[in-house]
Parts: C-alpha cells; sequence; structure tokens
C-alpha cells in the first residue's frame, strides 16, 4: 500500500494509484462480504480500490463500514478522509474510483487509468 503519507497533489494521488495497478500489477479490490463487491480494502491481503490503495489501513477499513459509499459519501461522513485528501481534487478521486469499480477494469486498467491522466492533465509515470 502507498498509504504512509498524505498525497501532497493530484499528480502524487494519480502516480500511487498508478503504480499500484499497473506496475505492482494488482487486480480490482473486491470484497466478499460487502453487498456491492468493492472495497477501500479488501477481504484478502489487505488490498485495496483506486482510493483505498492510499488509505491508512484503519481509515479504510472504517470507510467500508458505510457499505458501497462513493469517495464523495466518505468524504461528507469521515472529516478524516478530507484531513487526508485535502490537497487531492474530490472530482479526480471520484473519477478513480469510477474506473476502479467499472467491471472490465483488470483488463483495461492501462486505458482507463491514462483516460484520467488525460482528463486531469496528469503525467503518466514512468516504468
Amino acid at each position: 500500500m502507498y498509504n504512509k503519507t498524505k498525497p501532497r497533489n493530484n499528480q502524487q494521488a494519480f502516480n500511487r494509484v498508478w503504480r499500484y495497478f499497473i506496475i505492482d500489477g494488482h487486480n480490482q479490490c473486491m470484497s466478499e462480504s460487502r453487498k456491492e463487491g468493492c472495497a477501500y480494502r479488501g477481504d484478502k491481503r489487505g488490498e485495496g480500490c483506486a482510493v483505498g490503495c492510499m488509505m491508512p489501513n484503519r481509515m479504510a477499513n472504517e470507510a467500508d463500514k458505510y457499505d458501497a459509499s462513493g469517495i464523495l459519501t466518505i468524504w461528507d461522513k469521515m472529516p478524516s478522509v478530507g484531513k487526508w485528501f485535502y490537497k487531492v481534487d474530490k472530482d479526480l478521486l471520484d473519477s478513480l474510483q469510477t474506473a476502479h469499480d467499472y467491471n472490465s477494469f483488470n483488463e483495461r486498467k492501462l486505458t482507463m487509468l491514462s483516460d484520467v491522466a488525460k482528463r486531469f492533465k496528469l503525467k503518466i509515470p514512468k516504468r
């Protein structure tokens, strides 16, 4: 996980997600215990979703208590999330989460994350 420090800006947040899914090769995080399947922190090996992989474990686990809630809802319900991501655009986090939650994310993650980078004028990290 890339959650030891708060992301300092949009580019750093995107770089963390890119590294987690593209460079390190993690797949979509799915939870067997949640109704909707996706989770900020998964059931196995502590994996995370596109937003959850940037959160400390305790925060991600607390966010999962709000079953199937998107980052915009979690941001409002958990002040700690707003403090953690205060230098990152909420719309970027929502776009990363939306891309991750798409059914064919594992097959199309490179394209989907590249599209998010273009939309927010971010650079694709070098491998």
